[in-house]
């Protein structure tokens, strides 16, 4: 077998590998067989790619596998527990096997700041579905490897090259219009012919705007180091696409909106809805946007005020949408909303978000889209940080989750660094909140990678899939992939995944609970995984695994502190109703890791000896009054997974006969005792 990614650093040592996934195991094989070349084993497969309208810098291409010629054993309709045959709504190809990427782009992320060093590289990715955002124009050689642990097989795709076009040709001459502030008349860096402006401010009734709109499409540069005033509306879409962005050296221009301009957006795509199969590209990068609201200061009732900024941008209409290299801060309201018509579910749809920080932002969802069943639409977010202030003083009650992404049938999270403060009711990801049922197989069954990602916060965990199962008629089988994740919960969280919904895999993950000073709801944690099923009936047939396994939950208390805590790491929320409707669960594999336990859990951990990094959560805030209680915080402590010498779940994670690679990506020796790793 070939394993590209880890043969350079330790081809040819005698150090022996195996992988395990619900008892099956692959291996043992040294590092010099992974390493080494060998044809594959498994058929031929395939890169697909779908790409932007325009295929310009920064451009978003997503990846998918055409598996139709691969010899696996893995099928797409079988289910291991139940003996089910399924639609193609659940494809246990996206769960067995795994996808290794290398996107040929040697750059770093530079927003998200609480994830791994080396989750900050853009070059590889994991998962059945993956997204990219190429930031500078040239060609890119793209590798991917599919391994089968349970059999062994391998197969390796042809290369694949990805040309993104310069947006200079792309908007070519007057095509482009470049801003100065009033009095500033050096354009250097101006792309050849483009047209130059002077203006301190951009609305949609000045004239400036309106006289610039000629042709199909438009580019905006802002002189880097300036500061202005902007609030536009994009009505048209049958444009080939919009561009803002900026030109020059120096700090990014700073694009503001404190007023009742525009409503208080800088960018609203207005809601037109057109015919089925139209949508336009709008493209946003390199840029800081502004609005007026602090956290820290106000709530957001108090903030509907006429010189606040309400949202960096809304969408109304299908389109290619690709934010990058951005900083966004202080809008009140949601900071991007994308609402659609029932027309548009005949459009293809996608929003990529990378490389992107959003801090000080209001009580409602920071990003939020809405369901779209068209089979190609998708949602990604590579490299994004959205951070709440960490002294934000009030939530008003409406604190929600940074991200609610909303049926796409493809989403894709990589390298992203969410926290919120709210423990009222919210996570950091709300993924498929609202599924919607298509009325074809194809139609259900999206795909959900998320992993190399932190979120900290929420309630009743990170991570929240399938909400409102129960109120809307929606898909309840999903292809959810979590694979590679830190997931710290706040003071109330109850568990690290809140699962509504079948077709989910958890892998790989490590779950920290902080320590409280006292019992209590504070210290509730339920499992890893919490599954709830408010539907009132599931259909026959209608069943699809949840699978968990390779998991580390570490718990920062004490035994005392736990007297009432059992430890699976997948179990029902006894709050919800309709249980028992799922009986293809299985977890296995998982390590819990508590400082007074007696005993270790299972054999197997992605425990890492890197001391991670300080969590944010300066204590727990009231649901009720969101009132911050600093006894519960531990300021100044850092996340440090390695157990200690003599802890239990040290001969769990070690037990000197298997190696594996931990949450970081780094292998593991296999130490032979507890001495040997107190000696490292």
């Amino acid at each position: 077998m070939k394993l590209r990614f880890i043969s350079e650093a330790l081809g040819g040592q005698a150090i022996t590998l195996t992988a395990a996934e619900n008892g099956v195991v692959a291996g043992p094989l040294t590092a010099g067989n992974w390493g080494g070349t060998e044809v594959s084993t498994a058929g031929n497969i395939r890169i697909l790619t779908d790409r932007t309208t325009l295929q310009v810098a920064p451009e978003s291409v997503r990846f998918t596998v055409d598996l139709s010629n691969a010899l696996f054993d893995s099928t797409e309709t079988y289910s291991a527990v139940t003996g089910q045959t399924h639609t193609n709504a659940y494809d246990p190809r996206q769960h067995d096997l795994i996808f290794l990427w290398d996107m040929g782009d040697d750059t770093q992320w530079t927003a998200p700041v609480n994830i791994l060093p080396k989750w900050k590289s853009k070059r590889y990715a994991k998962g059945p579905f993956v997204s990219h955002c190429y930031t500078q124009p040239g060609s890119y050689r793209v590798k991917l490897t599919v391994i089968e642990p349970s059999s062994g097989k391998v197969a390796e795709a042809p290369e694949l090259v990805v040309n993104v076009s310069d947006p200079d040709a792309a908007y070519y001459g007057a095509d482009t219009i470049c801003v100065n502030p009033v009095g500033d008349n050096d354009f250097t860096g101006a792309p050849t012919g483009a047209r130059r402006v002077n203006t301190n401010t951009l609305y949609t009734e000045d004239a400036l705007w309106q006289n610039n709109l000629m042709g199909n499409k438009n580019r905006w540069l802002f002189k880097r180091g300036g500061t202005y005033d902007v609030g536009v509306q994009i009505t048209n879409t049958t444009r080939d696409g919009v561009y803002f962005g900026a030109y020059g050296t120096g700090a990014r221009p700073i694009l503001r909106n404190f007023n009742t301009a525009n409503q208080g957006r800088i960018f609203d795509v207005k809601n037109q809805h057109a015919a089925a199969g139209t949508k336009s590209d709008f493209r946003v990068a390199g840029i800081e946007a502004r609005g007026g609201f602090d956290p820290s200061s106000m709530t957001v009732s108090t903030a509907l005020h006429p010189d606040r900024g309400r949202a960096f941008m809304t969408c109304g209409d299908p389109l290619d949408l690709v934010v990058s290299d951005c900083r966004i801060s202080g809008f009140m309201l949601t900071t991007c909303g994308f609402n659609h018509g029932d027309v548009d579910n005949a459009t293809q749809i996608n929003h990529h978000f990378d490389d992107t920080y959003i801090t000080d932002f209001g009580g409602q969802y920071v990003i939020i889209t809405e369901a779209n069943i068209h089979p190609k639409s998708s949602f990604s977010a590579t490299g994004l940080a959205i951070v709440q202030n960490i002294d934000a003083s009030s939530d008003d009650n409406q604190l929600r989750a940074p991200i609610r992404s909303n049926g796409a049938y493809f989403t894709h999270g990589r390298g992203c660094d969410l926290f919120h403060t709210s423990e009222a009711g919210q996570p950091c990801w709300k993924v498929e909140e609202r599924p919607t049922k298509g009325t074809s197989a194809n139609q259900d069954g999206h795909i959900i990678n998320i992993h190399s990602s932190t979120m900290e916060g929420g309630y009743p965990g990170p991570v929240r899939i399938n909400g409102n199962m129960s109120i809307y008629p929606r898909s309840n089988i999903q292809n959810a992939i979590f694979d590679g994740n830190i997931f710290v919960g706040n003071y109330q969280s109850e568990c690290f995944i809140s699962a509504e919904g079948q077709g989910l895999t958890v892998r790989n993950n490590l779950g920290v609970k902080p320590a409280a000073p006292t019992t209590g709801i504070a210290n509730r944690l339920l499992a890893f995984v919490a599954i709830r099923n408010d539907n009132d009936a599931i259909a026959a047939g209608e069943t699809a695994p949840i699978r968990v396994f390779n998991n580390t939950m570490l718990i920062h208390s004490t035994s005392q502190q736990h007297l009432d805590f059992v430890s699976p790491f997948t179990r029902d929320d006894p709050t919800a109703s309709g249980l028992g409707a799922y009986p293809d669960v299985t977890q296995d594999n998982n390590l819990l890791h508590m400082y007074a336990l007696d005993a270790a859990y299972v054999p197997f951990a992605p425990v890492t000896e890197n001391v991670l990094f300080a969590p944010r959560c300066k204590g727990r805030r009231l649901n009720a009054t969101f009132t911050l209680d600093t006894t519960f915080a531990s300021v100044g402590d850092v996340l440090d997974t390695k157990p200690a010498p003599g802890s239990p779940a040290l001969g769990a994670a070690l037990n000197g006969l298997v190696s594996h690679l931990d949450i970081s990506g780094d292998l593991r020796p296999a130490y032979p005792s507890i001495g040997a790793w107190e000696g490292d």
